[in-house]
């Protein structure tokens, strides 16, 4: 029996992905299945544990300055030890550090919990994308980033939607633990099916191929001295301050305001990371080959900030939900991965680590100020006036993005691999 043409359509979509790639994303489902944690955090924080709407945006903002030191431990110790290494540490220790977040009420010993936590969490994702910059070529390479996210939204749709379930019926305690043991499942997983690796060779390699003359055009003796990759990384990071109100006030505005239960939140929350899984590899499938990846970028930063219109525009309305969390999906679709390549390929070889350690450090610092901010203007001023705010920074931030690609400010420092380069690397290990 012979599958229909669009669901054919969808799964040709994949073909062509390393094999390690696939091994990756299954690593990253079975993790971020388990994350139930941090989309109930500052509803925990404010209803479980009695703090201030300001003392759960301060611990919010414990947890990303935990981030963005291990983002940028996290690209020091890949060029030490190699992503392999990295990765399954991280995901190891994590496990038992949200376990041991159960029981903790004193608002400073939960917050510096949360910031170790998210430290040690964190230095997974450049050794992540360094990882992938070493398996995959330009015909893949956003595909192999979608498929990734793919995997972590295909779990983060059932992981707040079993949180929400959790929560009202078991307690929010119980969260810590499936989290943590989640965690524990992945590390195990991970360990059996990835060989220790061998990104020694392939970083040697690759600096040899650089030293050559090709790929590597770039003189940069260091990222920071990459001025508009770091402006390219600052205006991402403006637009990343409205998304983020994803996670940290919009729950608590559909808790308080409109009065949604537990379970109905999480299911919301699980309907951002539904639509991804359904639309995002068709999306970049068919976008890749027509648009300029800068034009894709704007475009979706843009799709972010007229998400929130939607709450100030009818904000008691079911079908105000429904179209944010439609245009903000979209938004994130057709933005966050051809970013990730962009800052990719724009890494020398040499600073991939450096590059992706800085990139990974621009979502840290999101999680810093997207709470911190989010939640003193909605305390102060009203979720309407925090809506107007999200507007005005996704817009700021899609007018310096075009003011890079409209100036040539930001090409692609480097030609592609030769697909010849790419066979002969190991493509079973890290």
């Amino acid at each position: 029996m012979q599958l229909p043409k669009p669901i054919r359509q969808y799964i040709g979509t994949f073909r062509g992905l390393p094999q390690v790639v696939w091994k990756l994303a299954l690593v990253m489902l079975i993790n971020r299945s388990g994350t139930m944690v941090l989309p109930f955090l500052t509803v925990y924080l404010t209803h479980e544990l009695g703090y201030s709407l300001a003392q759960a945006g301060w611990v919010m903002t414990c947890f990303g300055i935990g981030s963005l030191a291990g983002a940028w431990l996290g690209g020091k110790l890949t060029d030490i030890f190699g992503p392999w290494r990295v990765q399954l540490g991280s995901l190891a220790i994590t496990g038992f550090l949200y376990i041991g977040l159960v029981g903790i009420s004193q608002l400073w010993a939960f917050s510096l919990l949360i910031m170790l936590t998210s430290l040690v969490a964190d230095t997974f994702r450049p050794a992540n994308l360094t990882a992938m910059s070493f398996y995959t070529d330009e015909h893949n390479r956003t595909r192999s980033l979608s498929l990734i996210r793919l995997a972590v939204n295909l779990g983060f749709s059932a992981g707040p939607a079993l949180g929400g379930f959790i929560a009202a019926h078991f307690g929010y305690q119980w969260l810590f633990w499936v989290n943590g043991l989640t965690y524990m499942l992945s590390t195990v997983f991970f360990a059996l099916a990835l060989p220790r690796d061998r990104t020694t060779e392939a970083v040697a390699s690759s600096s040899e191929h650089s030293a050559n003359g090709a790929p590597d055009h770039s003189s940069f003796a260091s990222v920071w001295a990459d001025r508009y990759f770091l402006w390219f990384i600052f205006f991402l990071l403006i637009s990343l301050v409205a998304f983020l109100q994803l996670l940290s006030t919009v729950p608590v505005f559909l808790r308080s305001q409109l009065h949604y239960s537990e379970d109905t939140i999480g299911l919301v929350m699980a309907a951002n990371g539904l639509i991804i899984v359904l639309l995002e590899m068709p999306f970049i499938y068919f976008l890749e080959r027509r648009f300029a990846a800068m034009g894709l970028i704007i475009a979706g930063v843009l799709m972010i900030g007229a998400s929130f219109l939607w709450f100030t525009i009818d904000m008691w309305h079911v079908w105000a939900v429904i179209w944010w969390v439609l245009l903000i999906s979209i938004g994130e679709i057709i933005s966050f991965p051809f970013s990730n390549t962009l800052a990719m390929e724009r890494a020398p070889m040499h600073l991939r680590g450096q590059y992706m350690g800085v990139y990974t450090m621009m979502f840290s610092i999101s999680f810093i100020l997207s709470p911190l901010a989010g939640t003193w203007i909605a305390d102060q001023h009203g979720f309407t006036a925090l809506w107007w705010v999200c507007v005005l920074l996704s817009t700021i931030s899609a007018v310096g993005l075009y003011y890079l690609w409209s100036h040539n400010l930001f090409p692609h420092t480097k030609p592609p691999l030769p697909r010849a380069t790419i066979s002969r690397r190991p493509t079973q290990s890290l």
